[in-house]
């Protein structure tokens, strides 16, 4: 019984959401009284719907990890996808020095700076089994080089040390 009273419950009020949607919908905004234009959600004059940010310009990719690396200690690709894996002398994806790394990456992914609205994730790996002692990694854009990321990692003392970890890039 107790059922049957939900079920007419939830289809009274899918009949009403029509009509309620369409009774808000009639609805205007108040006059700005300076603008002659309807009041933002604060009631202060301007524009409902501010004007979007550039970085909304950018087709959307739906969440996806568009670029991916698997980076060894040594600065190797060991996996990844559109990740450069150009060799010594010509290595974009490399180490640097102890605990730095520049991890490059291929199209789609020519520019991955957070200013162009790419969010890096870093996180140390074993890349195989068992675990990594404790380090941290860190991203960050790298100078004059819009296709890679930074990395640079380091032990619980804050000494840079190399380590493996994976890279994810998405938009």
């Amino acid at each position: 019984m107790r059922i049957v009273a939900i079920a007419a419950g939830l289809l009274t009020l899918a009949a009403l959401l029509p009509s309620i949607a369409d009774a808000q919908a009639s609805k205007a905004a108040p006059a700005s009284p300076k603008l002659g234009g309807p009041l933002d959600v604060w009631g202060v004059n301007g524009p409902i719907n501010p004007p979007s940010p550039p970085w909304n310009s950018m087709p959307p990719n739906s969440g996806h990890a568009v670029c991916t690396a698997a980076i060894g200690a040594d600065g190797e690709v060991v996996g990844g996808n559109n990740v450069s894996r150009l060799l010594a002398p010509q290595a974009l994806t490399q180490r640097l020095a102890q605990g730095n790394y520049q991890v490059s990456f291929d199209a789609p992914c020519q520019d991955v700076r957070s200013s162009q609205g790419w969010m890096r994730f870093v996180q140390v790996d074993t890349l195989t089994v068992g675990n990594w002692p404790s380090v941290t990694c860190t991203v960050a854009d790298r100078l004059n080089m819009p296709s890679a990321v930074f990395v640079a990692c380091f032990n619980s003392y804050g000494q840079f040390t190399d380590a493996p970890f994976t890279l994810m890039v998405t938009r």
